[in-house]
């Protein structure tokens, strides 16, 4: 697909090559502490009884024609829809999600995204969300588990180390196990997570845990874990 000319000028000119434009970044990869923290969100939705059951992936056709700008309030609108649809059908909205672009182009900008439905729902989820991209391919929606695959390498598989696949950093903690793909540059935030998995959340559902433990009741938790 031939490169964009942006319709903003030159503006954009050369931007994959910058580190940060205005006080947003430009990222081609994941620290390898994010990604513990999305493993870490991963298993807290599941002790939350909001298990991961459905990934998305988003490829809209039109992404090459934004701004990288542009694309970061398309993506916020997108996710938006998933959290009303589940304000929409009364059950709470937990998500976790990456940006993956092309390497050195920034092009083909895509979301992948593990959220929690109620089975009971599950299809209805499907076909809406389908709907909102007029039953194209610009969409997937497949369910997600929490299993453990071993490729031959020896390198672990699951959902949320696909959306964390582009960490060398990561890769190189040998206890994680991962597979990486070097990315391609991103603008504004790279990953993302919902506020009820949050790392400050579990810093708040673990001092709850042990208050109730030492003192047999919930107690108000410090300020500073608000």
């Amino acid at each position: 697909m031939a490169e964009r000319k942006f319709n903003t000028g030159s503006s954009w000119d050369g931007w994959q090559n910058k580190r940060k434009i205005g006080r947003r970044k430009i990222s081609k990869s994941i620290p390898a502490r994010t990604v513990l923290q999305m493993i870490d969100g991963w298993h807290f939705a599941r002790d939350l009884k909001l298990p991961f059951n459905r990934f998305v992936t988003i490829r809209p056709a039109e992404i090459n024609d934004l701004t990288p700008d542009e694309r970061i309030a398309y993506w916020e609108t997108a996710r938006n829809k998933i959290a009303q649809f589940a304000r929409d059908n009364d059950f709470e909205h937990v998500s976790l999600w990456s940006r993956e672009s092309a390497r050195d182009t920034g092009q083909d900008e895509h979301l992948h995204l593990l959220t929690h439905v109620p089975l009971s729902i599950a299809d209805r989820f499907d076909g809406t969300a389908n709907r909102w991209y007029g039953d194209s391919d610009e969409i997937k929606i497949k369910p997600a588990d929490y299993r453990r695959r071993y490729q031959r390498s020896g390198n672990i598989h699951t959902a949320v180390t696909y959306l964390a696949k582009n960490s060398p950093q990561a890769a190189r903690v040998e206890k994680l196990r991962l597979t990486y793909r070097l990315g391609g540059p991103i603008l504004g935030k790279r990953v993302g997570w919902s506020r009820n998995i949050s790392p400050a959340a579990q810093a708040r559902h673990e001092a709850r845990y042990r208050i109730q433990g030492e003192f047999g009741h919930d107690r108000a938790i410090r300020a500073d874990l608000q």
